[in-house]
């Protein structure tokens, strides 16, 4: 369990943790601004999923950062197992959210030309948030073992 990178109350876990925290804040911030043009469902979708991304991630950076300053590991089963599951729901909860928006996208630039028939959307910055979700929730996945 040592060798894991990223692994619960250790400097990687933390680092991973404010860096999904960081993603998934931009994401929210972005899909916030450009929810105000124009309001469909794959777009709240991947806001509230960010959000509660954000609220994970910052949970889990408190937990790493206690650990960390008290010299303590974070090794007993029911804990570990805990984050496990969060991670997995919040991880399949962004990446359908990320998926549906990025979806959605494609069909408003490409396929029907939707952004430049209405250029009061703003289709670009549709785009970026979707591109920082799936960054936020693809994270944890590529690490790997030592």
């Amino acid at each position: 369990m040592t060798a894991v990178v990223g692994r619960p109350g250790t400097g990687s876990g933390l680092t991973l943790r404010v860096v999904q925290f960081a993603f998934a804040t931009a994401s929210l911030v972005t899909i916030a601004n450009a929810y105000a043009s124009g309001s469909y469902s794959a777009f709240f979708y991947l806001g509230f999923s960010m959000f509660l991304q954000l609220l994970w991630s910052f949970i889990l950076a408190c937990i790493d950062i206690i650990c960390l300053l008290g010299n303590a590991e974070l090794n007993e089963p029911c804990p570990i197992s805990a984050m496990l599951v969060g991670d997995w729901v919040v991880g399949i909860f962004s990446f359908s959210a990320a998926t549906a928006s990025a979806g959605t996208t494609i069909f408003f630039k490409k396929d029907t030309q939707y952004c430049t028939a209405f250029p009061q959307l703003v289709c670009d910055q549709y785009e970026q948030s979707v591109i920082l979700a799936f960054v936020a929730c693809l994270l944890p996945p590529f690490l790997k073992v030592n």
